[in-house]
């Protein structure tokens, strides 16, 4: 069976058990849910200079901060950093970290190395050239408020329009997943991979609506070589292991590991060791099992049956 790698509808994706909705006197406050937007960036000096100020501003009063990585940009970013968010990063609403080695961008390993470096309880990815207002962050904390285990999705439901990307995910279920899959190709599907394997796990799935739009769609992206093929062969991975039941990822490798300096005139490394995830116990592993074989089932099958 091929998996389509469509994301999952909300209407067919299944709650975990009621024991992990929050009711009561254990309902937690939503304003208490510290939330760490998560961006990694490469040479986007000429996009985050559009949409930071914006962000910050529409977030102003949240409880948030903007985890930004640079991850060895070459377009004069970490100058910028230092001369313009300087007041930002001596109070914390910025934690700043600059990588200085890697010669290649890589999605996975960026997004893993960012959330690790974020303090918040919610880790949402934020791609550089897209927007975030101050009413996404008061959903995105009243769906963690009534169930610490979902996975919430920003995606407006278009391909193709820079939203995909758009997860969020607790610290402690990312830890539990393994992280991003860093065996994949260095880019793209990386996040529907992130979203199934949640899925399997039994983290419940939440689409949001998420009217803030993005600087460029992914149509409007420079042409960078060889993209469209890497995506095709990362379904085509990602399928076979969700096949396989290889649910957590990045057991044999481990993920997140790290060598950066911290702030903006610290020249002190933060080395960060590799973390090995822990493998499912059998009967959650066909528990997972039986509930991706449903959905992948499913999912085909409404393809077949598209127009």
């Amino acid at each position: 069976m091929r998996w389509c790698g469509r994301p999952c509808r909300r209407p067919a994706v299944r709650r975990r058990s009621a024991s992990t909705q929050l009711s009561g006197s254990d309902l937690r406050d939503p304003k208490d849910i510290k939330v760490s937007l998560c961006i990694g960036v490469k040479d986007r000096l000429q996009v985050i200079r559009q949409t930071l100020a914006i962000n910050l501003e529409a977030t102003k009063g949240k409880n948030v901060e903007f985890a930004i990585l640079d991850y060895n940009s070459s377009d004069g970013f970490h100058d910028w950093v230092r001369e313009h968010l300087r007041p930002l990063v001596d109070t914390g609403l910025v934690v700043y970290h600059h990588e200085s080695q890697a010669p290649i961008w890589h999605m996975s390993k960026v997004k893993n190395i960012t959330h690790r470096l974020a303090t918040g309880d919610v880790l949402v990815n934020l791609d550089a050239d897209n927007y975030v207002t101050g009413d996404v962050i008061d959903k995105i904390q009243a769906e963690y408020a009534r169930n610490p285990h979902c996975l919430v999705h920003g995606w407006s439901g278009q391909w193709k329009d820079g939203t995909c990307g758009r997860v969020c995910i607790s610290r402690e279920d990312l830890y539990r997943l393994g992280g991003y899959d860093e065996t994949l190709d260095t880019y793209g599907f990386e996040e529907m991979d992130l979203i199934h394997r949640a899925f399997a796990l039994g983290l419940e799935y939440v689409r949001i609506p998420w009217q803030a739009s993005v600087y460029y769609t992914a149509d409007e992206h420079p042409d960078r070589a060889g993209e469209r093929v890497q995506i095709e062969r990362n379904k085509y991975e990602s399928s076979r292991k969700l096949q396989n039941s290889e649910f957590v990822a990045n057991l044999k490798t481990g993920w997140g590991a790290v060598t950066v300096t911290k702030g903006l005139d610290s020249t002190e490394l933060l080395v960060l060791p590799t973390v090995f995830p822990e493998d499912l116990q059998t009967d959650a592993k066909l528990t997972a099992s039986n509930i991706i074989l449903q959905f992948m089932t499913t999912s085909a099958n409404t393809v077949a049956a598209a127009p």
